[in-house]
């Protein structure tokens, strides 16, 4: 797996699912950048949306799809590849 990308240095491109975590958390998540825009006092406002993707996700309520993370990451990595 790839090292941990600073969000300071780099974002993901919208919409890409990654490993993100925050450096307060225990464990990483799948989650996208939604939005990534200059608030009103002009400081830079990022929307993370948890990634959902399979029965098991659905099934185990709270549903997290679409649903904000409750902070945004500190750091985010590429998923890598899945099994053939």
């Amino acid at each position: 797996m790839s090292e941990w990308i600073s969000v300071e240095d780099k974002l993901p491109s919208p919409y890409t699912t990654v490993s993100v975590q925050h450096v307060d958390d225990l464990y990483p998540v799948s989650a996208f950048l939604m939005l990534d825009f200059q608030s009103v006092s002009g400081k830079s406002k990022q929307v993370w949306l948890y990634e959902s993707d399979g029965a098991e996700d659905m099934e185990n309520p709270p549903a997290h799809r679409n649903t904000p993370l409750l902070r945004s990451p500190t750091h985010w990595q590429p998923l890598p590849e899945p099994p053939e």
